[in-house]
């Protein structure tokens, strides 16, 4: 068993127990044995899939529809860049709040718009653009995600 340390953003310090040792190792390392041992799973093309049914469900009765770019999947997956991986559980959370709170903004939002969601709680920071797709709806395209408390955009922010 060993005891695990987060010091540096990148690196970990660990502790075998029953041994005087203390070892640095990078953080992408633990995240492979995580992995490998399935404490920790990216998402898959299903799961995206169920996802954007899930988001699409939600906003259908304000005419949006949500669309996933290949970076945005790319970064769920990409656990450099949170330092923590971002869950199914935490996505569904996070496009039920966006509905909840700003449903009505994201939906009069004129074409091209680009505006960041920003969920405090669970650090989550997304970039998304209107599209109008002129038949009386208007695409979500969601452009990337990432875990930043502290994250900065000159666009305007619609907090969640």
């Amino acid at each position: 068993m060993f005891l695990i340390f987060f010091i540096y953003p990148n690196l970990v310090f660990i502790y075998p127990r029953g041994r005087n040792l203390l070892k640095l190792v990078p953080l992408g390392l633990i995240y492979k044995i995580m992995k490998h041992i399935k404490l920790f799973e990216e998402l898959d093309q299903q799961d995206f899939t169920e996802l954007e049914e899930f988001a699409d469900g939600l906003f259908a009765e304000l005419g949006l529809d949500i669309v996933f770019t290949k970076h945005f999947k790319d970064r769920v997956n990409d656990y450099r860049e949170h330092r923590k991986p971002i869950t199914f559980e935490e996505l569904e959370g996070f496009f039920l709040k966006a509905y909840k709170k700003a449903g009505q903004d994201i939906k009069k939002l004129p074409n091209d718009k680009e505006v960041i969601l920003r969920d405090h709680w669970s650090k989550l920071n997304s970039p998304i653009i209107v599209k109008d797709r002129g038949d009386k709806k208007k695409d979500v395209l969601m452009k990337t995600i990432m875990r930043l408390k502290d994250f900065g955009s000159p666009d305007p922010i619609i907090t969640i």
